[in-house]
Parts: structure tokens; C-alpha cells; sequence
């Protein structure tokens, strides 16, 4: 499990990266079943146990890559951000590097549709947060490991 957490530790926002649960010929084709959640005070959404919420391979490895070049910005104290959403539009991830503050913000964005199969819809929930650059760093790393015990369990 991939976790980030805020300076204060009271917002939390985690990504798991599962199973393989369809083997595909491209990577767009391979689904991976998945876990996202974010935890604060006010709120608590989790997509991933309501419905069946994946990614596929493709989407998996454009997210590591982004975030390889976002902790490259903050190694070296440059400003950059990505922004990622999943195809299905389940979600909308902005994470930026603020060197001057040795911070990085979060915002997280999931469509309401998708996480209560339809039943409400028309808006999104979110939340914006802060966090250091070392915990960006361990989530980073907790992501990218995640991601290789995964591609060793790909179809093989």
C-alpha cells in the first residue's frame, strides 16, 4: 500500500495496487484490481469495495512514471506537478512540488458516480492537503515497489 500523509497526519490517502484480475495482450488491456482512499476528520471515501475499481496496466505505469518525474523535481527543489486521472474518470490526482515551502500538495478529487455505482451523481468529492518532501518520497517508493511485485505477478 501506497500511503501520503498531511503535515498534521490527519488526512491520509492511500493507493493499492492488488491483483491481476484480466490478462490482456497491451498493457491498456491487463487490469490490475485496485484500492484508493482518502481518510480525514470529515471524510472517508474508499473506491475499490463498493464497486469493482481497477486500473489497467498502462494507467499504472503513466502514474509511476509521473511521480518519477515529480520526485525528481523535488530532489532537486524545482517546482513541478502531474495531474492523473484514470480512464474511466473515477478520479483526478494533482500533485505539485513546492520547493519554497519543502512541501508537496495533494488534491484529490473522486467522481461520485463512480464510487456509488451510479446511484448519486453530478459532482465530485475532495479534499487538498499538504505534505513533506519526505513523505512524498516514501509514498513514491512504497507505489514503485508495489508496482514491480505486481508486474512479477503479470500474466506470465
Amino acid at each position: 500500500m501506497s500511503s501520503l500523509k498531511n503535515f498534521d497526519e490527519n488526512v491520509e490517502f492511500n493507493i493499492v495496487l492488488n491483483k491481476v484480475i484480466e490478462c490482456g495482450k497491451t498493457p491498456y488491456e491487463t487490469w490490475v484490481s485496485s484500492q484508493l482512499s482518502i481518510k480525514s476528520n470529515t471524510i472517508n471515501i474508499t473506491l475499490g469495495t463498493e464497486i469493482d475499481f481497477a486500473l489497467n496496466m498502462y494507467e499504472i505505469d503513466d502514474f509511476g512514471k509521473k511521480m518519477e518525474k515529480l520526485y525528481d523535481c523535488c530532489k532537486n527543489l524545482d517546482n513541478g506537478s502531474i495531474i492523473f486521472s484514470n480512464i474511466e474518470y473515477n478520479f483526478e490526482l494533482k500533485i505539485e512540488c513546492l520547493p519554497e515551502d519543502e512541501a508537496i500538495e495533494t488534491e484529490l478529487w473522486i467522481n461520485t458516480a463512480a464510487r456509488t455505482n451510479g446511484k448519486v451523481f453530478g459532482y465530485e468529492e475532495g479534499i487538498r492537503f499538504a505534505s513533506s518532501f519526505i513523505e512524498f518520497k516514501t509514498f513514491y517508493h512504497e507505489y514503485k515497489n508495489n508496482c514491480e511485485y505486481i508486474k512479477n505477478k503479470t500474466c506470465k
